[in-house]
């Protein structure tokens, strides 16, 4: 049985990090903040889809899929504002094309 003790002298027991070695993601973006940002985006392509302004909303879309593009593939939110964004007669190329190769349009 686990008790919190046995955990704590767990806990205590890890070894420590060497003064002077950063972890191998320091400096760098952890994989979270991509996503994090990719969602950002994707709200802000929401927003301009509200404001209507579709080719704003496109090219936001299009950063957040090089963002994170399983941020785009997965969540759907973002499928369902690439779908109304691919309505849109002035809908960019590129977001055609992202929207096909997703099977969204």
């Amino acid at each position: 049985m686990v008790t919190a003790i046995w955990l704590c002298r767990r806990i205590a027991a890890r070894p420590r990090p060497r003064p002077g070695i950063r972890p191998p993601t320091a400096g760098r973006g952890i994989s979270g903040d991509h996503e994090h940002r990719a969602a950002h985006l994707v709200d802000a392509a929401r927003a301009y889809l509200l404001t209507g302004d579709p080719v704003h909303a496109g090219r936001v879309l299009v950063d957040a899929e090089r963002t994170a593009p399983a941020e785009i593939r997965h969540r759907l939110a973002a499928r369902e504002v690439l779908a109304q964004v691919t309505r849109d007669r002035r809908a960019p190329a590129a977001i055609i094309q992202l929207a096909n190769t997703l099977g969204v349009a």
